[in-house]
């Protein structure tokens, strides 16, 4: 197995000893290096989450940014009248798969 060093910063090994002690806690035993090499495998699988990440994580809304976006999603919706899911599946695929 080739192996490679990788320097981290004091708040990185901090980091990997806290998420290694909770993986602990949740009963699984693991090496710094395996969890290393599985937040690298999680990483390639959704780049777009270490990209968010790396941006400063997830959106973060105030109140009232909140509750702006909130009535702007009541504002866009639209009422179909009485529907059925078979009702729907036609409105928007434009085909029923039961009739």
């Amino acid at each position: 197995m080739a192996t490679t060093s990788v320097k981290l910063t004091q708040e990185g090994k901090e980091e990997l000893d806290r998420l290694q002690a909770r993986l602990l806690l949740l009963g699984h035993r693991l090496t710094k290096e395996h969890i290393l090499e599985l937040a690298l495998r999680a990483a390639s699988m959704r780049p777009g989450d270490l990209i968010a990440a790396h941006l400063g994580g997830h959106l973060s809304l105030t109140t009232e940014e909140t509750k702006r976006f909130l009535r702007q999603i009541e504002r866009s919706t639209e009422s179909w009248g009485r529907t059925s899911w078979k009702d729907i599946d036609e409105l928007v695929y434009g085909w029923r798969k039961y009739k």
